[in-house]
């Protein structure tokens, strides 16, 4: 009874505060190929020249995300420019993936309504998939 009541009292706090609870849940790629999954718009690897936070404001709804400048080096689905923007959750709690500046990394996105491209942690795991990391000739950070 104790337990119940101290939950319904961290809902009713939550509540209050406006503050939104997020949890990263992903379903294993299973040998899955990143070509062939419908909702895998780009797959390449890039040189990340920059990375900056956006938001919280309208525009994200209130989130945070970050941005990420990249230069395309090796596309094996996709045509993409000579610089394309990559956005993600900020928090690995909302399937964010994080890319440091001044690495490559490989990347499987997905295209966006508003345009440009997002990434998140549930088609990024699909790396680690043998068939996935052979679809790039060069090698990447991640």
């Amino acid at each position: 009874m104790r337990i119940m009541m101290n939950s319904v009292v961290l809902v009713a706090v939550f509540s209050l505060v406006g503050l939104k609870a997020a949890a990263c849940s992903c379903v294993p790629c299973d040998g899955k190929s990143l070509v062939e999954m419908p909702y895998v718009d780009a797959i390449f690897a890039a040189d990340v020249l920059k990375a900056r936070q956006v938001g919280p404001n309208k525009r994200t709804e209130g989130r945070i995300w970050m941005e990420y400048t990249m230069r395309p080096v090796e596309v094996v689905k996709g045509k993409l420019g000579k610089k394309v923007i990559v956005k993600s959750p900020f928090s690995d709690a909302e399937c964010g993936v994080t890319f440091k500046a001044k690495t490559r990394v490989a990347v499987a996105a997905t295209k966006q309504s508003e345009g440009g491209l997002a990434v998140n942690l549930c088609t990024h795991i699909c790396w680690a998939n043998p068939a996935n990391q052979a679809l790039l000739t060069l090698k990447t950070e991640n």
